[in-house]
């Protein structure tokens, strides 16, 4: 059965991504973006929200090759979330990611790119 994509983000990357590997050799990426947040009847932006994106083999190497820090990018994808202990305090940790399926290019001034 496959997976569908449930969800779409749209922001500004804040880092370069960088390619790295699992234990197993997986290629993938790890790298953060900001969301604005917006009021409806103002068009104003509320705050910027930071969402950790993840992406896995081709479309990981993608990420690293095209984007940087600045950049726009619109995503398709899935919230996962996760659970693991910090080993130096004992504590359990939480985190939500977005796990990308699909992207499409954006310019700096929000449209789409051919």
């Amino acid at each position: 059965m496959e997976i569908k994509p449930n969800a779409a983000v749209c922001g500004t990357v804040t880092e370069n991504p960088l390619i790295s590997y699992t234990s197993t050799g997986r290629t993938y990426t790890r790298f953060a973006i900001t969301v604005p947040t917006y009021r409806d009847y103002e068009k104003k932006i509320l705050e910027n929200r930071e969402v950790i994106m993840i992406a896995f083999d081709d479309t990981a190497e993608f990420c690293c090759k095209y984007y940087e820090k600045g950049d726009m990018i619109n995503c398709a994808g899935r919230y996962q979330h996760r659970r693991h202990y910090d080993e130096d305090t004992g504590e359990e940790r939480r985190e939500q990611v977005f796990r990308i399926d699909t992207i499409a290019f954006r310019n700096k001034s929000g449209g789409d790119r051919t």
